[in-house]
């Protein structure tokens, strides 16, 4: 399971603002088709991550479907922050859920690929965010990554079925990781920036964590 992300100014907003976009790819996994997929991405700051609030994402779909129908964020404070599995084991009608600043792009659509055992998503979340229960993310920030994905049936909260890193004890096994502002951000890093330039002559900064991974950094962009 990889998480990339590249920082760009949503130029259709009155006043242009910063926004993160992601991409959650999962390969290599049996999926029935009677199944549900849920993908789980957790953000924090370095310091608070494991012991204080941060900001958990969850993605389900069904198999049948082939793409992803739900995007919610945990409320605050977070759900039992110590145990890697207690995010992804939640169905997308737990109470604990709400509908956060997360937006699913339908350009390309997500996918659930039974056949090819494959499965992604991309989305888009601003900077700032407006939901009471958002995190707001810090341009040119170091931050501490966790995934974890369930696959099984979409009633069940079982904890067994959900799948990351974990340390001894089963707390979640973070991936460091830098968030850096958008070009031409008003508070530009003191230190190098990675940038992807594409044919279109677009510009951003991006960033890349895997599940495993024992750097933080993968070099390669969507």
């Amino acid at each position: 399971m990889k998480f990339e992300w590249k920082t760009e100014f949503d130029e259709t907003a009155a006043n242009p603002m910063p926004i993160l976009h992601g991409r959650l790819d999962l390969e290599g996994v049996t999926i029935k088709s009677t199944y549900q997929v849920r993908l789980c991405l957790e953000i924090g700051e370095q310091s608070t991550a494991l012991n204080g609030w941060r900001e958990q994402i969850i993605f389900h779909g069904l198999a049948k479907s082939k793409k992803f129908d739900s995007a919610k964020i945990l409320k605050k404070p977070g759900e039992n922050l110590q145990t890697f599995s207690s995010l992804c084991k939640l169905t997308s009608k737990d109470s604990k859920l709400t509908p956060g600043d997360i937006t699913v792009k339908e350009d390309p659509p997500s996918k659930i690929d039974s056949s090819g055992k494959d499965v992604h998503i991309e989305f888009t979340r601003p900077f700032i965010g407006t939901a009471a229960d958002s995190m707001d993310i810090k341009a040119n920030t170091d931050y501490k990554f966790y995934m974890s994905y369930y696959i099984y049936t979409s009633s069940s909260k079982s904890s067994s079925r959900v799948k990351g890193d974990q340390n001894p004890g089963k707390t979640p096994k973070f991936i460091d990781g830098t968030i850096y502002g958008p070009p031409n951000w008003k508070y530009p890093p003191s230190k190098e920036v990675p940038e992807i330039k594409t044919g279109s002559g677009a510009v951003y900064r991006w960033g890349s964590v895997a599940l495993g991974a024992a750097a933080a950094t993968v070099a390669s962009m969507w």
